[in-house]
């Protein structure tokens, strides 16, 4: 019984040194579009590990002098690739409302909207 214990746990040690059996996670941002009263981020979660290339979670965040609060995240598919600033483009309208269109290679465009209503900033 001693044996087989000591095996297993060679193995997940072998696992975990030799192939990365678990992914780590960064986010960094991509681009920060200033408005009247904060800021909106797109930021990406890089994954590292046995699955890099699996879709990347993109985050929109709207930043304020208080804080930031985390308005929405889709999944995206770039053939594996980092997104840049070159996937994400812009169009700023009174400083108020953000179009948002996402760019990659293996899906559609996705467009987002962020604005501000009732009080709120949201993403839809």
């Amino acid at each position: 019984m001693h044996v087989k214990r000591r095996r297993f746990s060679s193995l997940i040690v072998a696992c975990l040194l030799l192939v990365g059996c678990g992914s780590s996670q960064n986010e960094h941002e991509i681009k920060r579009i200033p408005l009247a009263d904060g800021a909106v981020s797109v930021r990406y979660v890089e994954i590292i590990g046995p699955a890099a290339y699996a879709p990347h979670t993109i985050r929109f965040y709207f930043v304020a002098t208080n804080g930031e609060q985390l308005l929405a995240e889709t999944e995206w598919r770039n053939d594996g690739a980092n997104p840049g600033a070159g996937n994400v483009t812009t169009n700023v309208h009174h400083e108020e409302i953000v179009e948002v269109t996402l760019t990659g290679q293996e899906q559609d465009d996705e467009h987002w909207m962020i604005e501000r209503l009732d009080g709120a900033v949201k993403a839809t």
